[in-house]
């Protein structure tokens, strides 16, 4: 059964060139599912509220009208036109600030629909980042992933093998639409809404591209639309479900595992899933057992094996804490088997974990 988590099958080998991320497949079924679950939530509560707000106009002028109508003494005011003429400014009126808050609530929904996906993928790298290399994270991890924006997102993601996807340009392509979408609508004008006008000038036309054909020839005067206007900016259902597609798309194309290859020699380790879960449980990375295997730093060793030389080695985590890795070698094949880590214990260890204790 596959285990959630950084995990290698039974004997499987990791190479020292190669640097993985393992998105499995809870880590996918939990993308997607929030995803899906914001998604249809939005349709189902927003789209579907503000669906008819031309209907919702009429109607409310009707009332207007009734209303104006049925008022006392209004035989001694204006006539039937005039009170007509104000129930459709009244009715016009109330369109618009539904108009007004449909576009908001757009706006928030295409903003929340990139900052969940944010979200989601920096929850995941900072789990991962445990076992991956400084190269990337630094080393502080947890800050540089929250820290990265879009771009730094974008070049890891470039830099692994995510880009080996063939639809990889497309969906990063329609991710980078969505992050100057939502920078747009959080700072309104700047380089992000210039950017977003210079791609696709499509999504400042205001709300008239939504106005029924009635409503739209009404309109005296159509802007020309001809600069980035954080004002002009409108998302359509269309253009909401066209980005949500996007975002889709991205979880269920995100390999298994996600590699970097860098250019060091190249040793091989096999690692069992035990050794993993005890490296994970005692927060001893992946890069601190490479660190110790090439700093070679042998406090114990039985050479006499028959097929294997046994080495018990000496390593430190960031915060100077020991831990001990017993290797398995095999000069011949080339590959070094992890046979458990652990922290020692000071009962059993002088202060240079170096030593062992006599014991009684």
């Amino acid at each position: 059964m596959r285990r959630c988590g950084r995990s290698l099958s039974e004997g499987g080998t990791l190479m020292e060139s190669d640097r993985f991320l393992h998105f499995c497949t809870s880590n996918r079924a939990l993308a997607l599912g929030q995803h899906k679950a914001f998604v249809q939530g939005i349709e189902k509560h927003v789209l579907d509220v503000f669906q008819y707000i031309e209907k919702d106009g009429e109607d409310f002028i009707k009332q207007e009208y009734k209303r104006l109508c049925s008022a006392p003494g209004w035989e001694d005011g204006p006539d039937c036109a005039d009170l007509a003429e104000l129930a459709q400014a009244r009715g016009q009126e109330h369109f618009d600030n539904l108009l007004f808050v449909k576009g908001q609530m757009m706006n928030l929904a295409t903003a929340g629909l990139y900052h969940l996906w944010e979200r989601t993928l920096k929850s995941f790298l900072e789990r991962e980042a445990h076992f991956f290399s400084e190269k990337y994270f630094g080393e502080d991890p947890k800050k540089t992933i929250q820290q990265a924006d879009f771009l730094k997102i974008r070049n890891w993601l470039k830099e692994w093998n995510f880009c080996e996807h063939q639809d990889a340009k497309t969906i990063m392509e329609g991710l980078h639409t969505l992050s100057l979408v939502s920078n747009t609508i959080k700072h309104g004008a700047g380089s992000s809404c210039e950017k977003l006008f210079k791609k696709d000038p499509g999504f400042f036309k205001g709300p008239y591209p939504e106005l029924s054909p009635v409503l739209f020839d009404k309109i005296k005067k159509i802007p020309p639309f001809d600069q980035a206007n954080p004002d002009d900016l409108w998302i359509t259902p269309e253009k909401f479900h066209e980005l949500s597609g996007i975002v889709e798309q991205f979880w269920e194309a995100l390999p298994e595992q996600i590699k970097t290859t860098n250019k060091e020699k190249t040793i091989n380790i096999i690692l069992s899933l035990r050794v993993m879960q005890r490296m994970f449980d005692q927060e001893i990375s992946m890069d601190e057992i490479h660190n110790t295997l090439k700093k070679n730093n042998v406090i114990e060793d039985d050479p006499d094996n028959t097929h294997y030389s046994i080495r018990l080695m000496l390593g430190h985590v960031k915060n100077c804490k020991p831990f001990h890795v017993v290797v398995a070698e095999n000069s011949e094949e080339k590959r070094k088997i992890i046979i458990t880590v652990y922290h020692p214990n000071p009962t059993l260890w002088l202060p240079d974990w170096s030593t062992r204790r006599n014991r009684p």
